[in-house]
C-alpha cells in the first residue's frame, strides 16, 4: 500500500546454490515406495533470513499454509533448528516408511543409510510428509539420481520443499508492537486525503528513484478503497486502486490491478504489516517480486512506511515513505 513500482533494480542472474544427489540403499531408484535419501551439499553462504523468506513465499504460492492449518504450528515448533548455511555443509533428508527425517552436519551424506546413525535434527510424519515425499519423487525423476547444479529459482521448485519443515519465521511479528501507541487503524488513517514522499533504493543502498504519491481513501462498511497517484522524479506517472477488506481479528485482505493474488495484512499497536506480490519491470524483463511492507504510526497525522522488495528471499530493493494525513479542517479550508 503506497509502495512504488521499481523498474530498475535487477534481482540478479542465476548462480549455483547447491549440488544434490538422490541415494537409495541398492543404488537405483525403484519408485516412490522405496527408502531414499536426498543429499544437498551447499556451495555458498546462505543466511537463515533469506531461506526463511523464500520458504514462506513458496509455501504461500503452493497453498500449503491455507490447506493445512497446522503448518504454522510446525514452523513455530521447528524454529530454532536451522542454522546459517556454509559452503560444504550438507543436509540429508531420508524418507522411510512414510516418515521423513533430517540430518544437518558437515558430512550428512554418511548418515543416510547407516544403522547406527545419530539422532536427526528433525522429523515429520503428518501433516506435511506427503508434500516432501512428492518433492523427493519429482526430484528423482527430473534429476535422474545424478549430481546436478541448480539455480536459486530451481531451489524453490525442487529442493526447497525439504527445507520448509525446518525453517520458521524468525522475522519480527507484528504482535510485538501491540503495546505501542498511538494505535494504527488503517481505515481511519487513510480515510480522506493522504500524501507521501518516498524513494527507492537498490540492495546496496543507492537511491534509484524519488516520488510523491497522493492518496484518496473512502470507507464503506468493511472495505477501504484507496486511489493512489504517483509522480516520479523522472516525470513518470502511475495510478493504483486498492480495495482492502477488514476480515476480523485485526486482519485484512486486499486486491489491486497490478497485484498478484490477494494481499494479506495484520495490525497491532502502532504497526501494520502488509504482504503482497507484484510483477515489476527490471532490466527489460518482468519479475514477480514479493513485498514485505511495514507501517508505523508516529502520531495522529504522520506515518512511516518501509517496504522490502524480495526475489527468492533476497532483498533486491527497498522503498521508504513518509506519510502525512490531511485533516478535515485543512481539506475544507479556502
Amino acid at each position: 500500500m503506497g509502495a512504488a513500482s521499481a523498474r530498475r533494480p535487477s534481482p540478479g542472474g542465476p548462480f549455483t546454490v547447491y549440488h544434490s544427489q538422490l541415494r537409495t540403499p541398492n543404488g537405483r531408484y525403484d519408485g516412490p515406495q522405496q527408502d531414499r535419501a536426498l543429499i544437498i551439499t551447499y556451495r555458498r553462504d546462505i543466511d537463515r533470513e533469506a531461506l526463511v523468506e523464500a520458504t514462506r513465499d513458496q509455501w504461500q504460492a503452493q497453498g500449503i499454509l491455507q490447506q493445512e492449518p497446522r503448518s504454522e504450528a510446525w514452523l513455530r515448533m521447528l524454529q530454532g533448528i536451522w542454522p546459517d548455511v556454509a559452503p560444504g555443509s550438507q543436509l540429508a533428508f531420508v524418507v522411510s516408511g512414510g516418515e521423513g527425517q533430517f540430518w544437518y552436519r558437515a558430512s550428512a551424506a554418511q548418515t543416510a543409510f547407516t544403522p547406527a546413525r545419530p539422532a536427526p535434527v528433525g522429523g515429520v510424519q503428518h501433516p506435511l510428509s506427503r508434500h516432501l515425499a512428492r518433492s523427493a519423487h519429482h526430484l528423482s525423476r527430473t534429476a535422474s539420481a545424478v549430481d546436478r547444479r541448480y539455480t536459486m529459482k530451481r531451489i524453490l521448485t525442487l529442493g526447497l520443499a525439504l527445507l520448509m519443515l525446518i525453517l520458521a519465521g524468525c522475522s519480527t511479528e507484528v504482535t510485538e508492537y501491540r503495546q505501542q501507541q498511538p494505535a494504527l487503524d488503517i481505515f481511519h488513517y487513510f480515510q480522506g486525503r493522504t500524501e507521501a514522499w518516498g524513494m527507492v533504493q537498490d540492495r546496496s543502498g543507492k537511491q534509484l528513484r524519488r516520488f510523491h504519491v497522493a492518496i484518496d481513501g473512502d470507507v464503506v462498511g468493511d472495505t477501504l478503497t484507496l486511489h493512489e497517484r504517483f509522480v516520479y522524479d523522472d516525470g513518470e506517472k502511475q495510478q493504483r486502486i486498492w480495495r482492502i477488506r477488514r476480515t476480523g481479528d485485526n486482519r485484512y485482505q486486499g486486491t489491486a490491478g497490478d497485484i498478484e493474488g490477494v494481499a494479506s495484512g495484520q495490525a497491532a499497536g502502532n504497526a501494520f504489516h502488509w504482504r503482497y506480490s507484484m510483477n515489476v519491470e527490471a532490466s527489460g524483463s518482468r519479475w514477480l517480486l514479493h513485498f514485505d511492507d511495514w507501517m508505523f504510526l508516529q502520531d495522529g497525522s504522520h506515518l512511516f512506511n518501509k517496504t522490502e522488495m524480495k526475489k527468492l528471499g533476497i532483498t533486491v530493493a527497498t522503498v521508504t515513505l513518509f506519510f502525512t494525513r490531511t485533516t478535515a479542517e485543512e481539506r475544507t479550508a479556502p
